[in-house]
């Protein structure tokens, strides 16, 4: 058995000797004290006692509240609230004192009834030992200290009415609290025993316990006034500077019973985390060598720079790029300096030269950690995006720099390619409602701020569902396909939109376009999709497609237009149109219907 093993049985008898040492003393005077007992009936300095009591009781309660509140632990909660009943119900004890020689009960009974309230809260805390943090906000919501504290107030008040009941005098009413008492604190050792508690306050909460047990047993087997009486408020007062030892103790560590640690587990913690730091030095260590040996593998062209800017190393792709794109090593190899390279850059790179140096020149002044930028650098065949990336590194001789350039080109041409694709329509290849939508309400602002109108034409396949039923669902796509190209065909100013808004009904946006003119374009486009000479059998209209066109115009730049704001929003403009196109369908289809807006 090791020599640390030893020392702590020893620690633990020693801790068990202390605790069980009030049970010689009232072995000593229930056997040895003469008959009839003495009596040291001193009603000033039981007074005293009890008010000392009461505003410790009170301390201790205010101490394990302010733990209680910081970590929410459940057992804290019910620690408190037995310190709380006791020192609510235990206070008239003390002011009862001089009242002993009227109603000894009214005097008496106060005590037991504290002391088994107070036990009754510590045991059942007990059962909460260990269970997750609770949130006291939401405790304190629900009113648990108002209804606690107004229990505590029923208690007392109930205690003088049962002192004055005939059945006062009966050992059947204080003796079985005191009994209760001693059986509620073995029990709760016991499972202390069971659960292995053994956190360093916990073991002091135990001896609080068997203190709180033998002080039972005397005041079952002593008399008001007599000796064995003041060692059992002796003991009982051991216990309670314990218990309060170990509520203080919380409140300066942990505000926690279950996380306070005794120095020897904070030595062993200390021991412990030290070894994990020095195995994370290592290695550390091991992964900075290992980075520069593997400098090489890296994908991205690498340069590392020291503090003046002068290029130390580079990679292999760093070296290939150089020779692929006939690049002078004199600019970019080892010993060049490399922020005096991008201070020298002229023409179309040189805002991004500037803007990479001053990025580098924040990291080696540690002005930040890290910098990024993305550039354009054309070459003379195609377009190409890269991604910079600076990071810092500090060395023995002094502080390096980590440059790496990423070619991003062909990320940067799927991300076009997926921009593009989200705004145009998969069957037609228009402009999606996506598209539509947002080119709109760009207009829109653009229109308020330039003053200038802004027409909108919707356009709906005549019979388009007739087409479909008689032709098929393949034709009726080649049909949408082939009047989206009409329309698309019709449109020739920059920043005008054709659009599929939705099944076989399209929109065109028409910016700074009067309506006259949207008038005279929406019948050109009527007369491109009639030129398709697609056949129609089915329609009620013509022998081929027609389609429905209804225009729409925010006149505002008209003069007379007052109070335009920029934050309406363009719902209004689509409302007109479709309601022209309605009335378009409604006149016989194969027209043109205007209808223009007022802006409000």
């Amino acid at each position: 058995m090791r020599i640390e093993t030893l020392a702590r049985l020893y620690q633990s008898a020693q801790l068990l000797a202390v605790a069980l040492f009030p049970a010689f003393a009232i072995w000593y005077l229930q056997n040895f004290t003469p008959v009839p007992a003495p009596l040291f009936e001193n009603h000033l300095f039981h007074e005293i006692a009890i008010a000392i009591a009461t505003v410790i009781g009170i301390f201790v309660s205010y101490v394990s509240w302010r733990s209680y509140r910081e970590s929410g632990e459940i057992f804290l909660r019910w620690l408190t609230m037995g310190f709380l009943a006791f020192t609510v119900i235990y206070a008239p004890h003390g002011l009862l004192t001089r009242t002993a020689h009227d109603n000894i009960w009214l005097f008496l009974l106060f005590g037991p009834v504290s002391r088994l309230v107070m036990l009754g809260c510590l045991v059942y805390g007990l059962v909460q030992y260990g269970k997750p943090a609770e949130d006291v906000a939401a405790v304190q919501a629900r009113g648990f200290w108002r209804v606690a504290l107004g229990l505590c107030c029923v208690v007392t008040a109930a205690v003088p009415v049962l002192a004055y009941s005939p059945i006062a005098a009966s050992p059947w009413v204080r003796m079985p609290m005191e009994s209760g008492a001693a059986i509620l604190c073995l029990g709760a050792v016991a499972v202390m025993v069971v659960r292995r508690i053994a956190s360093p306050l916990m073991r002091y909460y135990g001896v609080a316990l068997l203190l709180f047990a033998q002080a039972a047993v005397a005041f079952i087997l002593a008399k008001p006034w007599d000796h064995m009486w003041w060692l059992a408020h002796a003991i009982f007062a051991t216990g309670f500077s314990v218990i309060s030892w170990g509520v203080v103790s919380a409140l300066l560590t942990t505000k926690s019973f279950a996380s306070a640690f005794s120095q020897e587990q904070l030595m062993r913690a200390l021991e412990e985390e030290k070894d994990l730091l020095d195995a994370a030095n290592s290695a550390l260590r091991a992964e900075r060598q290992l980075a520069q040996t593997t400098l090489d593998a890296l994908l991205e062209h690498v340069c590392v720079i020291d503090e003046t800017g002068n290029i130390l190393t580079t990679n292999q792709r760093w070296q290939d790029f150089l020779v692929a794109n006939d690049g002078d090593h004199l600019l970019a190899g080892i010993g060049v300096n490399y922020l005096a390279v991008c201070d020298r850059v002229k023409g179309a790179m040189q805002e991004e030269a500037a803007a990479a140096a001053a990025g580098i020149r924040s990291v080696l002044h540690g002005s930040c950690d890290r910098f990024g930028m993305e550039y354009a650098c054309d070459s003379p065949t195609e377009k190409r995006w890269f991604v910079m990336s600076v990071l810092r590194a500090d060395a023995p001789s002094g502080a390096r720099v980590v440059i790496a350039h990423q070619d991003i080109s062909e990320r940067k041409r799927a991300e076009d390619q997926l921009r593009h694709l989200a705004s145009v329509d998969g069957l037609t290849g228009v402009a999606n409602r996506r598209a539509f939508d947002t080119t709109l309400s760009q207009e829109w602002r653009r229109a308020c701020r330039s003053r200038m109108p802004l027409s909108l034409l919707m356009v709906d396949v005549d019979h388009f569902k007739r087409f479909n039923d008689h032709y098929g669902h393949q034709a009726g796509d080649e049909c949408l396909r082939a009047v989206a190209g009409a329309l698309a065909g019709a449109v020739k100013r920059p920043g005008e939109l054709v659009a599929r808004y939705g099944g076989e009904e399209f929109s065109v946006i028409l910016p700074s376009c009067g309506l006259d003119d949207a008038r005279r374009l929406a019948e050109k486009m009527r007369a491109a999709v009639l030129a398709l000479h697609i056949t129609h059998a089915a329609s009620e209209t013509a022998s081929e497609v027609t389609i429905s066109v209804g225009v729409s115009c925010f006149a505002l730049g008209d003069p007379a237009v007052e109070g335009v704001s920029c934050d309406v929003r363009p719902d209004g403009l689509i409302a007109f149109a479709d309601s022209a196109l309605y009335r378009a369908k409604a006149s016989g289809r194969n027209r043109v219907i205007e209808q223009e807006a007022a802006v409000a």
